[in-house]
């Protein structure tokens, strides 16, 4: 039978039920088997050693970043400092310290958390300092792509006047 013959065929409620595998638990069997899982699963994660930890905390945070990324809501539009930020709380990262492991001045690197605005190459450079410093697990191309979200958000929300101030033509940015 063809998936879509099935799909035809079965409700979605009888679909699902068809790819699960059946629980008789009671209860309170079910209450103490996911007991005994989270059990089984801090047990494991106490194994796992620093550098374990820093990779799956990395690996959160690139799909928080691919989240962010891929939601079309330009409602909410956060700037590349402020995942930058975040990234360094999840690392539990001093900002001088990790100024110093990517190979940044200390005070650009602080020009650059405080959201002050860069050359187009300052950002690139910082973009693939974030990279490297994660072995690619949260790729250059990631960072740059939220820093075009947020270009992107400036331009949508930016009207175009022109003002005969010098003769010069100015952008104003609606906030």
């Amino acid at each position: 039978m063809k998936s879509r013959d099935i799909l035809k065929t079965l409700k979605e409620e009888e679909l699902s039920d068809s790819f699960v595998l059946p629980n008789d638990l009671t209860p309170e069997e079910s209450s103490i088997a996911d007991k005994e899982l989270l059990q089984v699963l801090e047990e494991k994660r106490r194994t796992f050693d620093e550098t374990k930890k820093v990779h799956f905390k990395t690996l959160q945070f690139k799909y928080l970043l691919e989240d962010y990324i891929n939601n079309k809501n330009t409602d909410q539009v956060l700037p590349l400092n402020h995942f930058t930020k975040m990234y360094l709380e999840t690392l539990d990262e001093a900002k001088k310290d990790f100024a110093n492991k990517i190979n940044l001045k200390e005070s650009t690197f602080n020009r650059f958390i405080k959201g002050q605005v860069f050359n187009h190459n300052t950002i690139v450079d910082i973009v693939l300092k974030l990279g490297n410093y994660s072995n690619n697990t949260i790729p250059p191309i990631t960072w740059f792509r939220v820093w075009e979200k947020q270009l992107e958000s400036k331009i949508i929300n930016c009207t175009s006047t022109y003002t005969d101030n010098n003769k010069k033509d100015k952008l104003v940015y609606e906030k």
